[in-house]
């Protein structure tokens, strides 16, 4: 796989890198944020992995195919760079708060979408439920309850007709 990488051209082994520190998936408003250079460019040097089957690109977002993929992306980082490479994405250590806990009593979280400008998260739990919240945690409802044969949640926000 990493051979198969290492023919791509750089600005796409480059953009992979970055995209495969990201985790799995990543929204366009999530590169956008982490990354200084324009979206724009992002799906110009991503083209080449969307277009060799490495990536899937939807409306909203990027993922890999595999997650072997991701591990070959991330392992042609060096290892004493990786660290660096995280750095756009990660606050000033003074500007960071404390983590703290918003959902409780999970049957093991698999699943979480972020509605960034409505401010509202989805999470889907192992047990099939889905629950929706703020971003700070207010407003939690149970929109499915034990449903089972849950592996994940997306969220899409569809145009309206006008």
């Amino acid at each position: 796989m990493v051979g198969k990488l290492n023919r791509l051209p750089v600005e796409t082994q480059m953009a992979l890198k970055q995209f495969a520190c990201m985790g799995n998936s990543a929204e366009f408003d999530m590169l956008a944020m982490a990354y200084e250079k324009p979206i724009d460019e992002r799906h110009r040097h991503l083209w080449e992995a969307v277009r060799t089957g490495l990536i899937f690109r939807s409306d909203e977002s990027y993922r890999f195919l595999h997650d072997r993929v991701q591990e070959a992306a991330y392992s042609l980082i060096p290892e004493e760079m990786r660290a660096e490479s995280r750095a756009p994405m990660d606050c000033e250590a003074e500007d960071r708060k404390e983590p703290e806990i918003l959902f409780t009593h999970l049957m093991e979280a698999i699943g979480l979408a972020l509605d960034l400008k409505g401010g509202r998260m989805f999470i889907v739990d192992f047990g099939g439920s889905v629950y929706s919240a703020n971003h700070d945690g207010s407003k939690r409802r149970t929109l499915l309850f034990a449903e089972g044969n849950l592996t994940g949640i997306a969220f899409a926000e569809v145009p309206s007709g006008n």
